[in-house]
């Protein structure tokens, strides 16, 4: 049985599903056939403020018609705060930056997972194949509590102490 091809008219009030679960809920600004592109304005936070978002049609789980468009539609685009959308990109710059540090590509899963562990609950970062907790404990390969540097903070050391043998008993590893 086929399945009925689903109207993007513009105007149109819809639900989406995506394939990742998220849920959405606007009208229909634009749908560009060939590139398999929708764009949907939803309402924003306050009055007069509205967000939008482009979606592609392959990323779309399940749409469900609101209602029809009502009169004549309006497709003049809403204005932007051009310092707005700056600070939201510098924001979203400095969020992908600290992500891209987390990962340490010249470590083994093993270590890349206690650290995703270690750092879920404490600022880490990687120096070279070492994580440094809070700027204060060194941890070397084979990233155990025997591979501490020297650390003068003994409650930390305790702490990251706990927090290590927990993450390599969850990953299965040797204490």
């Amino acid at each position: 049985m086929a399945t009925k091809p689903v109207d993007y008219s513009i105007g149109s009030h819809i639900s989406i599903q995506t394939k990742l679960g998220e849920a959405f809920k606007g009208t229909i600004f634009l749908y560009d056939k060939p590139s398999n592109l929708l764009v949907l304005k939803e309402e924003g936070s306050h009055s007069g403020v509205h967000n939008i978002r482009f979606l592609r049609e392959n990323a779309i789980s399940k749409v469900v018609a609101i209602s029809a468009p009502e009169g004549t539609v309006n497709l003049d685009l809403p204005s932007l705060s051009h310092q707005r959308v700056e600070s939201r990109m510098k924001d979203a710059l400095r969020k992908a930056e600290s992500l891209a540090n987390q990962i340490n590509d010249s470590v083994s899963q093993e270590a890349q997972a206690i650290f995703e562990s270690l750092s879920k609950t404490m600022p880490c970062r990687w120096e070279g194949q070492s994580i440094v907790v809070l700027d204060t404990l060194w941890i070397d390969f084979p990233y155990s509590i025997s591979s501490y540097r020297e650390c003068s903070d003994t409650e930390l050391v305790n702490r990251v102490s706990k927090m290590l043998t927990n993450a390599r008993k969850t990953l299965n590893l040797e204490p």
